[in-house]
């Protein structure tokens, strides 16, 4: 505690010793900052004066300015020399030794030509400028010097070299441990002190030395006129110094601590030897009380080992008793399960069996020594090796799994026994074999039962895995090509969509229908059919890579998934070698059955791909494929889904005009060819489409047909222009005839007529158009007897487009149709083709051998009128005469135009 206090004493002093110090620090430096500060005013009010001398008094001239100069030196003599420059233009250095001239070389230290470059730098300022730096050990005060009082531009400049040092000296101050015998001078040799020009922070300090910054100096700022001077000050030992009066004042402490802490000693060291003679009387005090309790505990123990040894005897006896107890009771055990019990020695390989050991195997007791080859030959000749190798393990001192051995019994029968031992060292070291055996024949039976049982059943499982597998394989596949099938494709593709949402995925999707398989199977049977898909998937088998998927979707409707490969090319060229391969045609029975195939190709590439999406775009490149001609493949595009999204809407809204009433008759006017007279008009089908208007045939036509839904439009044109018919008749106009397009379809209704019936046609008003392709089929049964039956409801029959297609005279014949049609690719250029203007009178010729009408369509100039009429046509229509007209529209033409044209 004392030292503690002590050394607290002596670190207060040292603390108290660093804080004085910094306080002198700072109070002398704001000293000498106030010095400093005042001798750079002395200095710059002499400067100012040697301006006004030179501006006034020496008008220029240096000899008498110079006299002036000589007044300055005496006065500061820290001055060094003063520099004249004209123009800021250095001309003369005055010293105290005399004047130089120019503006090169050196005075001492100075560099003239570092001091010409300074008044240049200043040329133009019209204040004074404290430079520092720009010389070795001096400063340069810059006055500028104006040409008047009253202004007018300036002169130039004076500058004053001030010695650094000697400007130190002069604001009374040295910093030298050895200065010179000037007793006015305030000595500061302890103080570090360093100046540096403010505004050059890049500048070294001009006076002191820049290391002071490793010191933690003070730092204040003496703002000059002309400068900015920063002054940086600590003491050259530094801060952590160490009290001058330190070891005077720790030796005066220790003297103390001394005084204090010898008398604790003495003091101290008597209580101890005091303590010691207690701490000797205690022990022996000790010592004779332990040997008494040591007596005491010695005559209780020994009351305590003869109450136990009294104990340990009667707990001896009713162990034996006990063991005798176990003894009986192990016995008991042993026979209740007819166990036997022996004993082994490895040394003399002889064993000791009891009498129940006999009994199991079957030999009488005597003295119960068995020799181990007697015991060997007891057993099966199959187990005897077996017991030979476990026997000797059990020797070694292992611990095989417990002997089950078959006893031969009297009756050939056998008997399990099984044997369980153990290893055993006695006291004088000899390793003896000790166990038990008992019989298990019972559960050695039960045991091949059970494992007859799991043999059976194991077999079965196999048997049910197969079937198990063969179930699935055959719900995956298709049964006649072994093929995957749609189950199994569909599988896939949803695997595919899954993977592709967590890494992208490519595939492509080729969808196959073969082309011409209906006739195959309908005229060859279901035999041929199989036959050929059978061809068609080892086609595509052989044709795809082994991680590639090749299955039947539906009748002769296959499926290729070509994962991980979305290549175009690839699959352009894959595609293009199973359509060479079905080219070769294949034998069946006999017969060369030929076989092309139509391909619609998708390909998907990227993150969250829909594969069940992409198939159906493969099944739009196949319906595309098919439409150009079938026997070639499509790529699925998105210009053909935005078709056919189109054609879709396009036949759900012409489903949606049949049901509105949107489709109705137009009317083209037919001419009598000689008389002008309006003999008819062909009747034609338009669509009021609520958004586009009124379209042609041939906006929904094609569209229709694949709807199967022509033969309504022809109804509705049918009945559209009897109900006209009747309107025109009852404002006066009377139209002959009627020509109503039919299609092939229609004609192929078995309830054609029972739909006509009703109509109440009168016989010569209503004509049938049938394009020539129509009847060429003549066992066509239901179309002739349609045909049959539509003439004999009074229902002319005209041919359309004669002349471009392969109507016989023969089926004219046959037929006897009213009219002929002669198509407009035949009229048009028979002005200008006397080939085609023969062939067209042939035709006309032929038609009027035969009794039947001429019809011209297509005319487009009075001049095709003209030239029909002379070559003997009976009926002209074309935009000659009239476009297609609404009813209105020819109902107002036929009253008005056509009727006075005719009259």
């Amino acid at each position: 505690m004392v030292i503690a206090i002590a050394i607290i004493i002596d670190g207060r002093h040292t603390e108290s010793y660093r804080t004085e110090l910094r306080g002198t620090t700072e109070r002398t430096a704001a000293l000498l900052a106030q010095r400093f500060s005042s001798q750079a005013e002395t200095d710059i009010l002499a400067a100012d004066h040697l301006v006004h001398v030179l501006q006034e008094d020496a008008q220029g001239s240096i000899e008498r300015f110079q006299h002036y100069i000589d007044n300055a030196f005496k006065k500061g003599r820290h001055f060094f020399a003063v520099a004249v420059a004209p123009n800021f233009e250095l001309t003369q250095v005055i010293t105290r030794d005399g004047i130089v001239n120019g503006a090169s070389g050196k005075i001492g230290s100075v560099d003239l030509s570092r001091l010409a470059s300074s008044l240049k730098s200043v040329d133009g300022r019209g204040r004074l400028s404290f430079l520092s730096g720009t010389q070795d050990d001096h400063l340069t005060l810059v006055m500028p010097v104006p040409k008047s009082e009253d202004g007018g531009g300036l002169w130039g400049a004076i500058a004053i070299l001030i010695e650094e040092r000697g400007f130190i000296e002069a604001s009374g101050v040295t910093f030298s441990p050895n200065p010179i015998a000037r007793t006015n001078l305030l000595n500061l040799d302890w103080l570090n002190v360093v100046l540096r020009d403010a505004d050059r922070p890049e500048y070294f300090a001009f006076y002191g030395d820049d290391s002071i910054e490793g010191q933690s100096p003070m730092e204040w700022a003496i703002p000059l006129k002309g400068a900015n001077w920063t002054m940086l000050a600590s003491p050259h030992s530094g801060w952590d110094i160490t009290p001058p009066n330190q070891s005077r004042f720790r030796l005066g402490i220790a003297l103390a601590v001394g005084m204090v802490i010898v008398p604790i000693f003495i003091a101290a060291s008597l209580i101890s030897e005091r303590n010691r003679h207690i701490a000797i009387l205690k022990a022996r005090e000790l010592n004779l009380t332990e040997l008494s309790q040591r007596l005491r505990s010695a005559k209780e123990n020994t009351d305590i080992k003869n109450a136990e040894l009294e104990l340990a005897l009667d707990e001896l006896s009713n162990r034996e008793q006990e063991l005798e107890e176990l003894s009986t009771r192990f016995d008991l055990a042993l026979a209740s399960y007819n166990c036997g019990i022996w004993e082994s020695d490895p040394v003399t390989q002889t064993e000791i069996w009891d009498a129940r050991m006999c009994q199991l195997h079957s030999i009488p007791y005597t003295d119960g020594i068995i020799h181990r080859d007697q015991w060997i030959n007891l057993l099966h000749p199959d187990d005897r090796e077996r017991a030979k190798q476990e026997s000797h393990h059990l020797s070694e001192g292992l611990q095989p799994p417990p002997l089950v051995a078959r006893v031969l019994q009297p009756d050939g029968s056998s008997r399990y026994i099984r044997s369980i031992g153990k290893l055993h060292v006695t006291r004088d070291g000899a390793r003896k074999m000790v166990g038990i055996a008992f019989d298990v024949t019972q559960d050695a039976i039960l045991t091949q039962q059970l494992k007859a049982a799991k043999d059976e059943a194991d077999a079965k499982n196999a048997e049910l895995e197969l079937a198990k597998s063969r179930i699935e394989h055959n719900s995956l596949h298709d049964p006649l090509t072994l093929l995957a099938n749609r189950r199994k494709l569909d599988m896939e593709l949803d695997r595919l969509s899954r993977a592709s949402q967590t890494e992208r995925q490519k595939f492509s999707l080729l969808h196959l229908d073969l082309d011409r398989f209906k006739q195959i199977n309908d005229t060859l049977g279901h035999a041929a059919g199989d036959a050929m898909l059978v061809h068609a998937s080892r086609v595509l088998s052989r044709n795809v890579r082994g991680t590639d998927i090749v299955a039947r979707i539906g009748g002769d409707e296959f499926v290729i998934l070509a994962v991980d490969n979305a290549s175009a090319e690839e699959m352009a060229q894959l595609a293009q070698r199973i359509i060479v391969e079905f080219h070769q045609p294949i034998d069946f029975e006999g017969f060369s059955c030929r076989c092309g195939v139509s391909i619609g190709i998708a390909q998907a590439n990227g993150m969250n791909v829909d594969a069940r999406r992409t198939l159906v775009n493969a099944d739009l490149a196949l319906y595309r494929a098919k439409g150009l001609g079938r026997n070639r493949y499509e790529f699925f595009t998105q210009n053909l889904q935005a078709e056919i999204v189109s054609h879709k809407r396009t036949a759900d809204e012409v489903l949606a005009g049949i049901d509105n009433d949107e489709f109705t008759s137009w009317y083209q006017p037919q001419f009598d060819a000689q008389t002008n007279e309006l003999v008819g008009v062909e009747a034609l089908i338009r669509w009021n489409h609520p958004h586009h208007g009124v379209l042609a045939p041939d906006k929904f036509l094609k569209i229709a047909e694949d709807l199967n839904v022509s033969a309504t439009l022809d109804q509705i044109v049918l009945e559209t222009a009897m109900r006209d018919k009747l309107r025109w008749i009852a404002r006066g106009l009377k139209i002959p005839k009627v020509s109503v397009n039919v299609s092939s379809k229609r004609l192929h209704d078995e309830r054609l007529i029972d739909r006509l019936k009703p109509l109440e046609i009168i016989p010569g008003e209503i004509s049938f158009e049938l394009v020539e392709s129509i009847f060429l089929d003549e066992s066509e049964d239901v179309v002739i007897d349609n045909l049959k039956r539509i003439k004999e409801l009074g229902i002319d029959i005209e041919i359309d487009d004669f002349g471009t297609g392969h109507t016989s005279i023969v089926s004219l014949l046959k037929l006897k149709p009213k009219r002929l049609k002669i198509d407009r690719q035949l009229v048009m250029p028979i002005l200008d083709s006397p080939q085609e203007r023969a062939l067209v009178r042939s035709i006309i010729d032929i038609a009027r051998s035969l009794g039947v009408e001429t019809v011209a369509e297509g005319i487009e100039t009075m001049q095709h009128a003209a030239l029909l009429r002379e070559l003997g046509c009976d009926l002209l229509q074309g935009y000659a005469f009239s476009r297609p007209l609404s009813f209105n529209d020819f109902t107002q033409a036929a009253l008005t135009n056509w009727r006075k044209a005719a009259a």
